[in-house]
């Protein structure tokens, strides 16, 4: 259940495995590519991906960010080094640093970018 919408809220039950699982559904579905396109682009104007996250390249690197006092996620996919679509989901909730928790994020999503699988 998803109480707010940012996912990230106390009263939210969904865990990153639950948010992955709805990532490969989309992925599989017709409807995959509008969704792709609406995902922001690290690195691109007006998005909250940092922009350290571009060192895999920016084209590779497609989420959603969220952000609350205590919490910080990002959700999406990436394009792997060896041209595998990975899905994948954060959620960081309580974290007291949330710059040094969206530093994290980005740079599990340069993992993945460069990952071979």
């Amino acid at each position: 259940m998803v109480a707010d919408g940012s996912g990230l809220s106390y009263a939210d039950r969904e865990t990153s495995a639950d948010l992955v699982r709805l990532l490969v559904a989309e992925a599989r579905s017709a409807e995959w590519p509008v969704f792709y396109r609406s995902l922001a682009v690290a690195g691109e104007s007006g998005t909250a991906i940092g922009p350290h996250a571009t060192h895999a390249g920016p084209e590779h690197l497609h989420a959603k960010t969220g952000t609350l006092d205590v919490a910080s996620s990002l959700s999406g996919c990436v394009t792997a080094a060896n041209g595998h679509l990975l899905v994948f989901a954060i959620l960081r909730r309580r974290s007291l640093r949330l710059g040094a928790a969206q530093h994290t994020q980005d740079e599990i999503g340069v993992a993945l970018a460069r990952s071979r699988g």
